[in-house]
């Protein structure tokens, strides 16, 4: 029992709910086992949050304003192939059922429900997350695991420090589009002060771990990784 309240602990939420008594509900739930709670109130607020964050599973209504959950959940796998998705929904139609089996990795759980079902629900979908998970591949023998934030090369492991290893999970699950300086100041250093010498400092460390092309400055507006394909 000790391992699974651990498991819970280490675990970041995004939680989308715009019934903002039944998401301060649910976070009250949640507060007590899991590791930090991100809030949002649609699908637009939760996509920009998951970008900014570092999210280990997603919790989100089906039905919101502004950009629907499996809206949201579409644009998060054009950044993240493996988060773990759990819609929760009032409505247990066929249509919404289809469109949660469409998301890959996202399980559908029905209002109401009790604690020990959110809890199990989240657990089993971050089991099969990570059993599911594939390595983005940077090219050069290089690759990079997503669901564990693991860095290789060919099989053999590349040690990263916490601070390289969350600077590197934020450019990668934004792999298509270039990661401002204030998302990696928010990200990489828990939304501390980072000066751009401390942060180009750190890009050099992951460079000389991988190769130099791998990382590109885009002068004035921050970082994007330059994958094979784009080179």
């Amino acid at each position: 029992m000790n391992e699974i309240f651990k498991e819970l602990a280490r675990l970041n939420v995004l939680l989308v709910e715009d019934d903002t008594q039944l998401q301060g509900v649910l976070a009250g739930l949640l507060a007590p086992y899991v590791g930090q709670i991100y809030k949002a109130q649609n699908g637009q607020d939760g996509l920009e949050s998951f970008s900014k964050n570092d999210i280990d599973i997603i919790i989100t209504d089906i039905n919101m304003t502004h950009m629907s959950g499996t809206t949201m959940a579409k644009r998060v796998r054009e950044l993240d192939e493996r988060v773990p998705i759990i819609f929760i929904t009032a409505y247990d139609t066929d249509e919404n059922l289809q469109n949660s089996l469409n998301i890959q990795n996202s399980n559908l759980l029905k209002k109401p429900f009790d604690k020990q079902q959110l809890l199990i629900m989240i657990l089993m979908a971050t089991k099969n997350g990570a059993k599911t998970s594939k390595r983005l591949n940077l090219g050069r023998g290089f690759s990079y695991n997503t669901q564990g934030r693991l860095l290789y090369k060919e099989s053999e492991t590349i040690v990263l420090t916490r601070t390289e290893q969350r600077l590197l999970h934020i450019l990668a699950i934004n792999k298509e589009r270039v990661v401002s300086f204030d998302m990696i100041e928010n990200f990489a250093w828990n939304g501390k002060v980072a000066s751009f010498e401390t942060i180009r400092n750190y890009i050099n460390k992951l460079r000389t771990k991988t190769y130099t092309q791998l990382i590109k400055n885009v002068q004035g507006l921050g970082y994007k990784l330059l994958l094979d394909d784009e080179a």
